[in-house]
């Protein structure tokens, strides 16, 4: 044969589909939605688009619901009950309280006596009760009780409200703080139950309603939750944190709804929940996640940015504005959120393997302009991010055997499977590598590894009718340089390495077909036109 080697076959380029520079899925994605159960950033976070991670949804990182402690904005409390009880063989009435305080005078009758009885002997509930010489008023024992929640004790605050309820047992407030702590000892059904007692006694209870609003939501019953939250704005307008509570819920709510693919729905309870609290970062989030999963990046991006200056940590956020520019073809946009979605959290494994990802996309991207030297830094910056990315690693390999180091391609191509032991790509180059040293044995080994892992790969399949035609096995290689045709219809160097292998057998009629459709799909082919 005359000229140029016809069959000489070619390295495999890294290509979009062979490079694995895909972004992690987002949580709620993208990140997802986020819901407002986790820590600023849903899922859904409980909210981060697929090709590229987002981050979901912390769970959304958002703010649990607040309750409203009963010491918050006490209004005036109603005197002590003149409930009456049998002491002493007579009905009597509670004792008088003191003018001066409102307090009941000297704990010297029965009832209140063995209301203090009943405590633990050296409980703090006890000897606060008892200290002072007078029965403490609903108000001071509900000061005391909230101060021992604020103080996670729990177990004191609850034996000073029963305390209090055995005297005082018509008082709301005194109802709703036991609801909170009982809620905060994980008795979620018995808190409902005081909470809805204080709503029986007080049906405009602020805090009441907010309270049984934590706990249905607590229980996953967003619906009811939400509908309380309402009913205790419509009580008191001004209260911060039903309106907080209520922007969460909503979020939530949303998310839930978006997860069930109810967009609309969902999109109505994130603008209501912006209504009730335009502050609240993870609704802006989820809005964006919503944005960019139906083809809106724009929307998407001004959501994002909005939940960032709101909440300047919001990493989830950053990440997702990454992915955004990223599936924009933005590349370098990417990377900047990237590094401000790490700058928040180092730790943060999406933004880490999406930097790698861009990274990766990058260098092959500017490979092409400013040369292989300049892909090679950016693979190992990839790699500094994610060592384990399979695809720097294979890209490495390219750009290392496009300077001729094939020594380094070899390694990096090694490094490529052993981290994703389905890269056919790798083994197929590290064939050709083999074949060009006349190693030929090896060669074909790494062939059939890329041919194991994808049976239908055009370029392997002509690389091995190329390594048996230079073998003499001329049977072998017509086989596969059909297979490659049957696969890749148009493959032009397999037409034209077909057309050497029917010359060879002295099939001039053939030959001469096989380099026409090859100079028909590739006219610029030196080989098929020199034959």
């Amino acid at each position: 044969m005359n000229g140029p080697d016809p069959s000489r076959p070619c390295l495999t380029p890294e290509s979009p589909p062979h490079s694995r520079g895909r972004s992690c899925p987002p949580s709620d994605q993208l990140g997802n939605s986020s819901s407002s159960s986790a820590t600023t950033p849903a899922t859904d976070l409980d909210s981060a688009v697929q090709d590229n991670i987002f981050a979901q949804a912390p769970s959304e990182t958002s703010s649990r619901p607040l309750p409203i402690p009963a010491a918050n904005a006490l209004r005036h409390l109603p005197s002590p009950p003149l409930a009456r009880e049998a002491c002493d063989g007579g009905a009597r009435p509670w004792p008088q309280r003191n003018c001066c305080d409102g307090r009941p005078a000297a704990c010297n009758h029965r009832a209140v006596s063995d209301v203090c009885a009943s405590l633990p002997e050296k409980s703090f509930a006890r000897h606060f009760l008892t200290s002072s010489g007078t029965f403490p008023s609903a108000a001071e024992i509900l000061k005391k009780a909230a101060f021992f929640n604020s103080g996670n004790r729990p177990h004191d605050a609850l034996l000073l409200c029963n305390a209090g309820l055995e005297v005082y047992a018509e008082d709301a407030d005194l109802w709703n703080c036991k609801g909170v702590t009982l809620r905060a000892l994980g008795r979620l059904q018995e808190a409902l139950d005081c909470c809805r007692e204080a709503l029986r006694l007080d049906p405009g209870n602020t805090n009441a309603l907010n309270n049984i609003g934590v706990a249905l939501k607590e229980r996953g019953e967003l619906l009811q939750a939400v509908e309380h939250y309402r009913a205790s704005l419509v009580a008191n307008p001004h209260q911060p944190t039903c309106r907080t509570n209520l922007a969460v819920a909503l979020t939530d709510l949303g998310t839930k709804l978006k997860q069930e693919k109810k967009l609309q729905a969902a999109l109505v309870c994130y603008t209501e929940a912006l209504t009730a609290d335009p502050t609240y970062a993870p609704c802006y989030y989820n809005l964006g996640v919503i944005h960019a999963e139906t083809d809106d990046p724009h929307t998407a991006l001004q959501m994002y940015r909005e939940a960032t200056r709101l909440n300047p940590s919001y990493v989830e956020a950053y990440n997702n504005m990454g992915a955004v520019c990223k599936n924009l073809g933005k590349l370098e946009d990417a990377i900047s959120f990237y590094e401000k979605a790490l700058a928040c959290n180092a730790n943060y494994q999406m933004s880490l393997s999406n930097m790698a990802v861009a990274l990766t996309d990058l260098g092959t991207q500017q490979k092409a302009s400013e040369g292989a030297k300049k892909a090679i830094s950016l693979y190992k910056k990839a790699l500094i991010y994610n060592p384990y990315y399979s695809d720097a690693y294979y890209n490495l390999g390219v750009a290392y055997a496009d300077l001729h180091k094939f020594d380094k391609a070899l390694v990096n191509y090694q490094l490529a499977v052993a981290f994703n032991p389905r890269c056919a790509e790798a083994y197929n180059n590290m064939g050709v590598i083999h074949k060009d040293r006349e190693n030929t044995d090896q060669a074909t080994v790494y062939y059939n590894k890329a041919l194991e892992i994808n049976p239908d790969f055009s370029q392997t399949l002509n690389n091995l009718g190329v390594l048996y035609t230079c073998t003499g096995k001329i049977g072998e290689a017509l086989h596969f340089a059909k297979r490659a045709i049957e696969v890749n219809p148009n493959y032009a160097e397999a037409y034209n390495n077909l057309g050497v292998l029917y010359r060879d057998q002295g099939d001039i009629e053939d030959s001469v077909k096989a380099y026409d459709k090859c100079l028909l799909l590739d006219p610029n082919s030196p080989n098929a036109f020199h034959n």
